[in-house]
């Protein structure tokens, strides 16, 4: 072996020895936990080995499901089975290849009985149960919803029915959400994105984030930013509120296509497939946490939904008149008002979920003392 080639040796190897040392820090793995990968006769037992070795790392090391089953790529597959004796380094090209003889005729299957393009990855997190979502169900109960590789990779859930749970969010989405819209440019991620008011943080880290992991199984984090706030009659910039984007195409399909959600705020209505009672007043539950304000003055009280199209106002008017309430619409018909007497109801019957209304509510209703007479609100 000639100098220059010695030479080119020792950086392969210092750059081998780089990778898998970084691999061993992020997936808990050890050096004889690699080498038995490596040991395995073909790529195809390298592949399973490997996979089914950092599914089980990950899982000891109580890492969160979600996490582990994106962790399964073929990039980070392609390390794990990469000795030096590939064409390329690490041998992405390979690992596709081996995964396509695999997984063809269920791929193939699944394009015809889904009508889903889906990665063969998702095959292999499948064979080792490391998947938490149900994409092609939903794809059976929803057929205008369309999924991207990051859904399948973070195991995103779309509900199959739509309960209590399911429709106070969706009242949520309505009320407070903005999305992108799905378009002809797929190199444009959709979204959801969900900011608040100043006064709305603990509602986003207490019921709003715990909620979008139940229905949707999707782990957020709380991003903060500078937003405008209106104060009075005019906007001003208000430091490090929270705010957070929620990206997948099978959530903005599901909302756009498959329950009717209109981009524009000012263009919703009520979506039409609420039909049960639970998901008619989840929903209700959902928009007065999302949209509703207390206001509170010397001789009169009361919460207010606005800034929404006056269809929805009506829709979302007669669905608070079915569940014993009694609002009405302003003389200008942008804002829906619900009563002192209501906002009890509300409280009595637990359809305030947000933690700043609640405050509101008993801050004007200290409970009674002895001598002494409730100030009421």
């Amino acid at each position: 072996m000639t100098k220059q080639n010695l030479m080119n040796r020792l950086v392969i190897d210092r750059e081998q020895a780089i990778r898998d040392l970084n691999l061993m820090v992020a997936y808990f793995l050890t050096e004889s936990d690699i080498d038995a990968i490596r040991s395995q006769e073909t790529i195809n037992e390298r592949i399973i080995k490997g996979a089914r070795t950092l599914v089980e790392r990950l899982g000891s090391a109580n890492v969160d499901p979600i996490y582990i089953s994106a962790q399964i790529t073929e990039e980070n597959l392609a390390l794990l089975v990469d000795d030096g004796s590939y064409e390329t380094s690490p041998p992405v090209r390979a690992v596709y290849k081996a995964l396509s003889r695999k997984y063809h005729d269920r791929r193939e299957l699944s394009r015809l009985f889904f009508g889903l393009d889906i990665p063969l990855t998702q095959f292999l997190r499948e064979d080792l149960g490391a998947y938490q979502g149900n994409l092609k169900l939903a794809k059976i109960m929803w057929p205008d919803l369309e999924v991207s590789q990051y859904d399948w990779a973070k195991s995103i859930r779309i509900p199959i029915r739509i309960g209590f749970e399911e429709g106070k969010l969706l009242g949520i989405f309505y009320g407070k959400g903005k999305i992108m819209p799905i378009g002809d440019d797929r190199k444009r991620e959709s979204d959801v994105n969900i900011g608040c008011r100043d006064f709305d943080v603990d509602f986003h880290e207490q019921v709003l984030l715990p909620l979008i992991r139940k229905v949707h199984n999707i782990i957020l984090t709380t991003a903060h930013c500078s937003q405008y706030v209106r104060g009075g009659e005019n906007y001003y910039l208000t430091e490090n509120l929270p705010n957070f984007e929620i990206y997948s195409l099978a959530l903005v399909s599901w909302l756009q296509h498959s329950i009717g959600m209109e981009v524009q705020k000012e263009q919703r209505t009520v979506p039409s497939l609420l039909e049960t009672h639970e998901q008619k007043l989840g929903f209700l539950v959902g928009v007065l946490a999302s949209r509703g304000r207390i206001y509170s003055y010397p001789d009169k009280t009361m919460l207010r939904v606005g800034n929404m199209s006056g269809n929805f106002l009506d829709g979302l008017r007669t669905l608070s008149q079915k569940k014993g309430l009694n609002p009405f619409l302003t003389s200008h018909g942008h804002t829906l008002e619900y009563t002192k007497s209501d906002i009890m109801t509300m409280m009595q019957a637990g359809m305030l979920i947000n933690p700043h209304h609640v405050r509101q509510y008993n801050y004007n209703n200290p409970p009674a003392r002895s001598g002494r007479h409730s100030r009421g609100f």
